[in-house]
């Protein structure tokens, strides 16, 4: 044996070793090995076979036959005939739909009461700052704020199955909401108005349009679930919902200038969504010599207050001890001394200050919102934007705890939850609720454990609501404003994602590009859109150029590996291994003919297929004698699915090579494409034996019909080795490279 490295080589240190007869160019006769050494190694406990053979030696038993309508039929019966069948068919169905039956009567009472007491009572005290701040943010009166806290809350903690998803007003739903209600409203002194033709009624008050929003959203959250199609949440990304919520984060902060700063103008009729975010910026600053400096006063030292205290004190506090878990609860601080200052010094009337104005106490009675609302499509699209937002956000979050504090949650039971809790407070006057990131983090971070926390926090809500809201009428809008405003620098950490997205994948990273410019630019219903239908995109031309390679053996295995990912690597001479990396559709087919006809035409072509750097010795096969068979062996391990045009592309390409003088093989081609070509015809044109179970099988048996050719008594194989002690190596390692 002789290991050498020619020039055209040498620089890449990839060497040659040669076996066998003169009739190869760079082996002589004295360097051949023996003839035991041309086989590759046999490490399995089975005979190599093609796929036929193996399919009989393991009985392969073949597609199920079964009739569509019985399996209808059966998932049917499984699933409203069965929970009836029997008492305890029913109460199990029933358990299993309100988890809380499960969870109650095996509830911790001495390990979980007191963490769970006082994470509610935290969660609680915090909720009543941000429930009047989203109420703003939404344009609906600050008591379906509270309102929206309290009752969602309750009936998520009956059906769901999060132990600490906290579920109410969130400011970007709040802010479709928002900008629902502002379409529906008077703009002049009209009380119709026509919008996307269709005759709007602008009497409808807006605590009405958002429980008719309310109603949509769970209905639709219902049916998602019920029919299947929840699965559209899988489509938005978790880069598309970044972006999307870090731009609809700073429209909603855009939104909050004209409380902050007190500026009078007036409201554009019938805006567009596009550029709408720097049309009120404009439209403030233009105002400036309307702003109230008391508002501005109050906005800029309450903004000071949070900002000092979340991200200043409390992380001092937390540096100095560690065990340090109090929530103090800032919003409610300025709340309280923004209520007693405007109060005690007549801030509305002595300086102009906007004020939260009377909030009524008690709970109204239930009514369904009109129908002529819940009926009309202007308000279905808003609602529909939300509810995939709201499902998308709250799985993210729940898997995202249950992971963290090992539990499981049901992901069709958090749809049913999240429905049920929608169809249920629409009859109350509340706005859609979903859950937020930063409500449920200060859940954890209080201690809470269980849904239980519940009780507590809607304690709070509920005294507030019977009792005590009359108190909040004197709360100035502008520290509302600024409580939003901080609660919202938290989206601007996101922009650090895009250093790590631009490392990881480029793709990602113009999808959260796209999802962020087109929702800052385009409004939140246009944005959502435009980012699905890009991120959509980049997955059909992830599609359509996919990834090729040329497989090699890893000496002394029986493992087949990408030849660009391995320095230690052996190319089988007069055989060529190529693995395609997507399945074969219609819009893949040309790429894939292309990538044969280069392999074939560069038969010792090492290396990913689509690099022009790799190292290729070009020796076209065309016109060589017939007697000199060569192999192409089609990894099909990658086929996940294969449609009709795919078929018929195989189908040219194996007769393409046969015309040339090239035996095309397919290696690893699961149960379900074999079924698929035996239905499209395909074994009438190509045989059966050209199928094998793995690539291993394959190259022995051309192996052996190259051997029984007489063609194959000194074959040469290149390895990439990048070892200085290449040539002290032992040769047994190489008694298993053929």
């Amino acid at each position: 044996m002789r290991i050498s490295a020619t020039s055209k080589y040498s620089s890449k240190g990839i060497f040659r070793i040669c076996l066998g007869s003169p009739s190869d160019e760079e082996c002589s006769p004295s360097e051949q090995l023996p003839q035991h050494l041309n086989s590759l190694p046999s490490l399995s406990s089975r005979n190599p076979m093609n796929q036929d053979e193996f399919d009989k030696r393991f009985d392969y038993l073949g597609p199920p036959h079964e009739d569509n309508l019985e399996i209808v039929k059966g998932k049917l019966h499984k699933r409203f005939i069965r929970p009836c069948s029997s008492p305890n068919a029913f109460f199990k169905t029933l358990i299993g739909f309100i988890p809380i039956l499960s969870w109650l009567p095996k509830y911790k009472w001495r390990k979980d009461i007191v963490p769970d007491c006082i994470g509610g009572f935290t969660n609680g005290i915090l909720n009543v700052p941000q429930s009047i701040a989203y109420a703003s943010l939404a344009n609906v009166p600050s008591q379906v704020g509270l309102l929206t806290s309290l009752f969602p809350s309750i009936s998520y903690m009956i059906f769901g199955t999060s132990r600490h998803c906290s579920i109410g007003p969130f400011a970007i739903v709040a802010f479709i909401v928002g900008q629902a209600i502002e379409k529906f409203q008077p703009g002049a002194d009209d009380t119709l108005m026509q919008y996307n033709g269709t005759i709007l009624d602008y009497s409808y008050t807006s605590t009405q349009i958002a429980s008719a929003m309310c109603l949509q959203v769970g209905v639709i959250q219902l049916i998602a679930v019920l029919s299947g199609i929840q699965f559209v949440t899988a489509y938005l990304s978790d880069e598309i919902v970044a972006g999307f919520t870090t731009a609809a984060s700073l429209q909603v902060m855009a939104t909050q200038f004209r409380d902050l700063t007190g500026a009078k103008f007036e409201k554009r009729v019938k805006q567009d969504e596009f550029m709408k975010i720097f049309i009120t910026l404009w439209d403030v600053v233009r105002s400036i010599s309307t702003w109230n400096i008391c508002s501005v006063i109050l906005s800029l030292s309450t903004i000071a207050f949070l900002v000092l205290g979340k991200y200043v004190l409390d992380r001092r506090l937390r540096g100095l001890c560690r065990s340090f878990r109090i929530i103090i609860p800032y919003e409610l601080i300025a709340a309280i001394v923004g209520i007693l200052v405007s109060y005690n010094l007549d801030l509305n009337g002595r300086y102009g200050t906007k004020i939260v104005g009377d909030v009524p106490t008690g709970i109204p009675l239930p009514s369904p919102p009109p129908k002529e609302l819940i009926l009309n499509w202007d308000l279905f699209q808003q609602s529909l934007t939300v509810s995939i937002i709201v499902m998308a956000v709250h799985l993210s979050l729940a898997k995202m705890f249950s992971k963290q504090f090992k539990y499981q949650v049901d992901t069709k039971q958090e749809f049913y939850a999240l429905g049920a809790g929608s169809l249920l407070s629409s009859l109350f006057p509340v706005f859609p609720n979903s859950c937020s990131l930063t409500r449920t983090m200060l859940n954890v971070n209080a201690g809470s454990r269980t849904q239980m926390s519940t009780v507590f926090s809607s304690s709070i809500l509920l005294v507030l609501i019977l009792y005590g809201s009359r108190w909040l009428g004197p709360l100035p809008r502008s520290i509302v404003a600024a409580t939003i405003f901080v609660a919202l620098l938290s989206a601007f950490s996101k922009f650090r994602q895009l250093i790590d997205l631009w490392r990881v994948s480029k793709i990602d990273f113009l999808i959260w590009i796209v999802a962020f410019v087109a929702t800052l630019v385009g409004g939140v219903l246009n944005g959502l859109m435009v980012a699905v239908g890009f991120a959509l995109f980049t997955t059909v031309v992830r599609s359509q150029m996919p990834a090729s390679h040329i497989l090699a053996n890893i000496p002394g295995s029986m493992d087949f590996r990408d030849s660009q990912r391995f320095r230690e690597i052996c190319f089988i001479n007069d055989i060529c291994i190529v693995r395609f990396d997507s399945p074969l559709l219609f819009m893949n087919l040309e790429r894939f003919q292309k990538i044969i006809e280069r392999v074939v035409t560069s038969w010792d072509y090492k290396g990913e297929t689509g690099s022009d750097e790799c190292l290729v010795k070009r020796k076209s096969i065309y016109g060589l004698p017939n007697s000199s068979t060569r192999y192409l062996i089609i990894d099909c391990s990658a086929f996940s699915y294969v449609d009709r045009m795919g078929v018929n592309c195989l189908k040219d390409v194996h007769l393409d090579m046969v015309q040339n003088g090239v035996t095309v093989w397919f290696a690893g081609a699961r149960a379900n494409l074999r079924e698929l070509f035996n239905v499209c015809g395909f074994y009438n044109d190509v045989p059966k034996s050209s199928f094998y179970p793995t690539i291993y099988d394959a190259v022995y048996f051309a192996q052996q019909a190259k051997n029984s050719e007489g063609l194959n008594h000194g074959r040469c194989f290149s390895l990439n080795v990048g070892y200085t002690n290449l040539a002290s190596s032992s040769s047994s390692s190489m008694e298993h490279i053929v």
